[in-house]
């Protein structure tokens, strides 16, 4: 799923912000935030969430191997635009699913160790950026589906057939996918 998705629906399908007050030193402040704003805001619970994670991901796929971590971390990214899209208008509710979607970084570090570490050595740079380009080429028709769905039949469809396929994705991943003898 395009990112551009994510903030249409905060911005505009849920038009969702955050109005509240906070105190500090015995002043107390008054926090409105436009949905605009409030995104970056959920952005922020997203990353706070992933660099909490990261780390003890990483220690983990030590014990369990790469692959569960990595499977872990596509299928937080599966279920994700479902579950957003059928969020409650509540500031609440997004924070807590934004810090779900923190979750999906988890299998960062062990993602990017099952596309270097099969490489011959020195050639580390080269692999991953043959990944990127051929995933991103694959992932280019996403956005012209994603932009078609909910213009035409609507965003809860669009978010759903992206859900659909990151399962499915996943899926195949769990399936066919390999852990490298490092890790065995």
């Amino acid at each position: 799923m395009v990112y551009v998705f994510f903030v249409l629906v905060i911005t505009r399908f849920l038009s969702v912000g955050l109005e509240t007050t906070v105190g500090v030193g015995g002043f107390t402040y008054a926090l409105d935030l436009s949905p605009e704003a409030f995104f970056g805001y959920l952005l922020g619970v997203e990353m706070l969430v992933a660099l909490l994670v990261m780390a003890s991901a990483a220690k983990a796929a030590e014990y369990v191997g790469l692959k569960p971590v990595v499977a872990l971390g596509f299928a937080v990214y599966a279920i994700f635009p479902i579950v957003l899209i059928n969020t409650p208008e509540s500031a609440l509710a997004l924070i807590l699913v934004f810090a779900f979607s923190g979750l999906r970084f988890a299998g960062l570090p062990s993602h990017k160790a099952l596309i270097v570490g099969p490489a011959e050595q020195d050639t580390g740079g080269r692999v991953t950026g043959t990944y990127y380009l051929l995933r991103n080429t694959v992932v280019i028709p996403s956005a012209v589906l994603g932009g078609y769905l909910w213009d035409f039949v609507s965003p809860e469809i669009a978010f759903t057939v992206a859900s659909v396929i990151g399962l499915v994705g996943t899926g195949y991943f769990l399936l066919f996918g390999k852990e490298f003898d490092a890790y065995r």
